[in-house]
């Protein structure tokens, strides 16, 4: 959750530590590991949700969520200091069109006899508050311990706690209380209920479920939070009579609850998206033939919404993974992955289509329009692409000498500069660019070809991609000079409007089109599900 949004007592604790990154620290072992301190290495990973609604007078009808991911992991145990890091992912949506995410990166240390916080604090609490994400056991009934800033009781030391279809045997902890809040949501009293659920063995979280009622003289809203923990370095006893009573007991239940799991897995193959009166039906099939990808029309991306049909056929034509969001014969959503450079690519209009094609095509690293909620991709960001446009390209002067239109015969030097730059192989994307009718120019000094770029056309339309100079011949202008041969052709064909994509890290690519005249028009995200072992995309492969 933004930071303008800070909570007070037990909102913060649960919006704080979302925000901060919701998920603490160490994870401990398994049932051998009673009453153990957190050891290096420990994990858990969670998803925490957080909810406005039943608003009344003028919050009504107003309403606001914040979805978030993260992962921590003891990184070192010494004497009685604990150190964890913490990597997690926030967006939070507001129906007033509020719209914000990131990313948090934190490190606290605290002590293991006390469970104080000694630095680098996770959550907006007071400065002795206590860690809430890990308990020494065993408790007993009615003791009393901190979390946080607040004094919670233990309500059972054999508690239920369901994570989909698994019940888990848990320590229940819970507080109550009223607080006043006085902060971007106004000056409201608020009361409420926070519950928490342990590993009755490692002492560390296994769920959290909070609910808050705020009022004022005028107008009052509810805010709900709910944590799960989704993977750890712990297992948490499973309860035996629940579990029981529904793979034994209710076997036909059981066998519907499986299915469901699979369907949300995978999600649904249909969908509405919409208005309430104007709903848009969309059906998520996978690509496989040429009469898959033929006669199809696109708005499945602000930014690249006309090239989405030639991406599907190119992608389908080298047999790679493709599902397409239809309305008709309509794509509002695509989903990519390039087997060659084990890159993705996600287009979509709507946040549940998006949600939907995310689920069918499994990706470690990809890129995705910066319109979709970080939350929703479960990943890191690793690097921002800017979308610049040029409107009405006119002819420009270039040394022909220099720069030709790309032949066959100069595809291996062009696919050996591309490996070389990139790092990673390029001979199916070169030669799908080439043979699927891309403009192509080179750059030839010294009896050889030194550069290369490539122009997409649909329609009126056109898509520059691949801008790349060997190394040894940067710095010499060759850029300008592709540049400005591309755009002659393309002004030749009567093309009115004309797009790129550039790292913002990519300075030269950068200078070379606001130097054109490129402005800004929109962003793509670089994400990764592994951000250790994410390669550096200067350019996707796609």
């Amino acid at each position: 959750m933004p930071s303008d949004f800070s909570f007070s007592r037990s909102v913060t604790r649960l919006a704080g530590l979302i925000l901060i990154f919701a998920l603490g620290t160490p994870l401990l072992l398994s049932l051998s590991a009673v009453g153990a301190g957190p050891r290096l290495a420990d994990f858990f990973e969670y998803n925490y949700n957080t909810y406005v609604d039943q608003g009344t007078d003028y919050y009504f009808g107003y309403s606001d969520k914040m979805i978030s991911q993260a992962r921590y992991t003891v990184q070192s145990v010494s004497g009685d200091l604990a150190t964890v890091r913490g990597l997690g992912t926030w967006t939070f949506d507001g129906s007033d069109g509020t719209h914000q995410s990131g990313v948090t990166d934190v490190t606290p240390v605290f002590s293991v006899s006390t469970r104080r916080y000694l630095s680098d604090m996770d959550v907006n609490a007071s400065a002795n508050a206590t860690v809430w994400f890990w308990i020494s056991m065993p408790l007993a009934q009615g003791q009393t311990l901190r979390l946080l800033d607040d004094v919670f009781t233990v309500i059972s030391t054999d508690a239920t706690v369901w994570n989909g279809i698994i019940p888990h045997r848990t320590v229940q902890l819970q507080a109550s209380g009223t607080y006043t809040r006085d902060d971007a949501y106004g000056n409201f009293v608020a009361t409420y209920t926070d519950r928490y659920y342990f590993d009755p063995d490692s002492g560390y979280v296994v769920a959290e479920s909070y609910e808050e009622r705020d009022t004022n003289p005028t107008a009052s809203f509810r805010f709900r939070a709910e944590l799960f923990v989704t993977a750890s370095s712990y297992s948490v006893p499973l309860d035996l009579l629940p579990l029981a009573l529904v793979d034994f007991g209710i076997p036909a239940a059981a066998v519907l609850a499986v299915a469901a799991v699979i369907r949300v897995r995978r999600g649904p193959s249909r969908l509405q998206i919409g208005s309430k009166d104007f709903p848009t039906e969309v059906r998520i099939r996978k690509a496989k033939t040429p009469a898959d990808v033929a006669s199809l029309t696109s708005n499945g991306s602000p930014f690249f919404g006309p090239f989405l049909p030639i991406l599907a056929e190119r992608s389908v034509a080298e047999r790679d993974p493709v599902v397409l969001a239809l309305a008709d014969r309509k794509v509002v959503g695509l989903a990519l992955f390039d087997q060659e450079s084990a890159m993705g690519s996600l287009f979509a209009s709507d946040d549940a289509v998006a949600r939907v094609l995310m689920k069918r095509v499994k990706m470690q690293h990809f890129f995705a329009d910066a319109t979709i909620p970080s939350g929703l991709l479960r990943a890191q960001e690793i690097d921002r692409f800017a979308i610049l446009q040029l409107r009405n390209p006119q002819p420009r002067s270039y040394d022909s000498t220099l720069v030709r239109p790309m032949s066959a015969d100069d595809l291996g030097a062009v696919v050996a500069i591309a490996q070389s730059t990139y790092r990673a192989s390029a001979r199916r994307f070169i030669a799908s660019s080439f043979q699927g009718g891309d403009f192509g120019y080179v750059a030839v000094a010294d009896g050889r070809v030194v550069g290369f770029g490539f122009a997409t056309v649909v329609g009126t339309v056109a898509r520059l991609h691949t801008l790349t100079v060997d190394a040894p011949y940067r710095a010499q202008g060759i850029g300008t000079q592709i540049m400005n041969a591309r755009l002659s052709a393309l002004a030749a064909l009567g093309v009115d409007r004309v797009i790129l994509e550039i790292s913002r890290k990519n300075i030269a690519s950068m200078r070379v089109a606001t130097k054109a005249g490129f402005v800004p028009f929109g962003e793509t995200v670089y994400y990764s599900r592994s951000p250790e072992a994410a390669p550096a995309a200067q350019q996707r492969q796609t």
